[in-house]
């Protein structure tokens, strides 16, 4: 199964919307908070499903008023 590339705009946003990773696992005891992805199970899926890394980046969109579009790029 081959990858098809596309360039994402976004078109608009709101509060709640944001790029999450994984969080700052072991970084606790510096200090440092988890933070990370609110639904750290659809974080992994959405990964899965995408065939990408289980420490890919994701957009997490908690509004409805996020609107985007994409851009196919050409093999």
């Amino acid at each position: 199964m081959s990858k098809e590339l596309a360039i994402a705009t976004v078109l608009k946003t709101g509060p709640g919307s944001s790029i999450q990773g994984l969080g700052r696992i072991g970084q606790a005891k510096y200090g440092i908070p988890l933070s990370g992805a609110l639904d750290m199970k659809s974080f992994e899926w959405v990964n899965h499903i995408l065939q990408n890394e289980v420490f890919n980046a994701a957009m997490e969109i908690s509004q409805p008023v996020f609107r985007s579009s994409l851009i196919p790029i050409p093999a």
